[in-house]
């Protein structure tokens, strides 16, 4: 069974798309991956990495697979884009009522897809009651939690991470969170991260006008042969290298 690993905020607008993407090509040189578009409010994996909402080859599609119980890793491998080294589950062009989906669908489809990876990248909105949000973060093993240096998202972040310790009982030492786009203005730091949360950053990732770009291209950074691309590389190898070592427990 691989490891799930979701890409998370309380706040909007912190890269939680741009993580998961980058994160998902660097651990593709290495390992079997999965990239999926768990964003119920906007969709756009597939237009941050060129892919097409094929018919039948859309979380929509999955979503059908478990009504009709037939959610098995063989129909599953089958709705997977092939993008780069990795596979690719994008999420739905006409974007179903959330009321449509349930969080037993999105358990039994992380299950299932583990089955055929050795890691699960998430990519998720920001809101915790829809039927993605808590379901997600339960079953994952570790929750990547983007902080910009705007202050106000480490306000969301702390107020969210003791919502979902106190009411939720979830284990906060599987939460990382990561500073991205550090020196764009804010005021927030590692060590304020850090401070706050009482969690280790574990990695941070500069401001460039270049990351914003490469989601307009529909090219990840990572695959640029640039030097800016192999230090985020480099970043991100680190955070795969911590996943495939380590072990947290769920919940």
């Amino acid at each position: 069974m691989g490891k799930i690993v979701a890409v998370w905020s309380p706040s909007g607008g912190v890269g939680k798309t741009e993580i998961a993407k980058n994160l998902a090509l660097t651990a593709g040189q290495t390992y079997r991956v999965i990239l999926l578009d768990a964003n119920l409010c906007n969709p756009d994996i597939a237009e941050h990495l060129g892919l097409y909402y094929e018919q039948g080859k859309t979380l929509s599609a999955a979503l059908q697979l478990w009504n009709e119980k037939r959610l098995t890793p063989g129909a599953l491998r089958k709705i997977l884009q092939p993008y780069q080294k990795i596979s690719v589950l994008v999420g739905s062009e006409d974007t179903i009522e959330q009321t449509d989906y349930s969080p037993v669908f999105f358990r039994d489809l992380l299950r299932t897809l583990s089955q055929l990876a050795d890691f699960v990248i998430a990519d998720m909105d920001s809101d915790i009651t829809s039927p993605a949000g808590i379901s997600i973060l339960l079953a994952s093993h570790h929750v990547i939690t983007p902080f910009s240096t705007v202050p106000s998202t480490l306000g969301h972040g702390k107020v969210y991470m003791d919502l979902l310790k106190e009411s939720y009982q979830m284990n906060p030492h599987k939460f990382d969170p990561v500073l991205n786009r550090a020196g764009e203005g804010g005021s927030v730091s590692e060590t304020d991260i850090e401070i706050c949360m009482k969690r280790p950053v574990i990695a941070t990732i500069p401001y460039r006008k270049e990351y914003l770009q490469s989601a307009c291209k529909g090219s990840p950074l990572v695959l640029e042969k640039r030097l800016l691309s192999k230090k985020l590389s480099r970043t991100l190898q680190n955070v795969v290298r911590k996943y495939a070592q380590k072990d947290v427990s769920l919940g």
